[in-house]
């Protein structure tokens, strides 16, 4: 989620359809840059005991 003062946005999701397997994912948040942006990356509370989740090579750049 991208957030944007008291507001938040989901960016994107990732279902049980996506188990098992690398899932590449890129996507633009300028339109939610400001000076205060905050990324979380969070997982839901329907995950079993056994799940879990990796990211790896996260990456965020700023500029023109």
């Amino acid at each position: 989620r991208a957030c944007c003062g008291d507001r938040s946005s989901s960016i994107g999701r990732f279902g049980p359809d996506n188990d098992n397997s690398y899932q590449p994912y890129s996507t633009d948040i300028s339109a939610f840059a400001t000076q205060n942006t905050r990324i979380r990356l969070i997982t839901s509370p329907d995950m079993g005991g056994k799940d879990a989740v990796y990211f790896d090579d996260v990456e965020v750049t700023c500029g023109p």
